[in-house]
């Protein structure tokens, strides 16, 4: 477990040196000093142990699904109260409007017809 984290943090190291001297548009081993530096820091950081698991009781299950579905519930209500008010105020009220505007430019667009004598001849 050691040695995959240590090669790990030390390729971590050596990229973060390529990337550097790349971003600068310097050649990418232009002080090889600087990439030993940055593969011992990352190899070190690598080796760095791993927090023990902690001794948990597994979670209840019942408790979980309760909050679920206590949440679901929840998230049901609110979105009918959304949809209640957006159908009701917003889009409806908008659906009725266009259609009568439509309906409206259609008359004038036929009056103009009959008016200026536009049509197939």
């Amino acid at each position: 477990m050691a040695v995959s984290g240590t090669v790990f943090g030390a390729m971590l190291g050596l990229g973060v040196q390529f990337y550097s001297n790349a971003v600068r548009k310097l050649p990418l081993m232009r002080n090889p000093w600087e990439h030993v530096i940055a593969v011992s820091v990352g190899g070190v950081a690598g080796m760095a142990p791993s927090p023990p698991p902690s001794p948990c009781c597994p979670p209840d299950l019942s408790a979980i699904m309760r909050t679920l579905r206590h949440a679901m519930s929840d998230l049901k209500n609110l979105l009918k109260t959304v949809n209640r008010r957006v159908a009701g105020h917003w889009l409806v009220g908008f659906e009725e409007r266009t259609q009568v505007e439509v309906e409206q430019l259609l008359k004038e667009r036929a009056q103009a017809n009959k008016t200026h004598k536009i049509g197939p001849s």
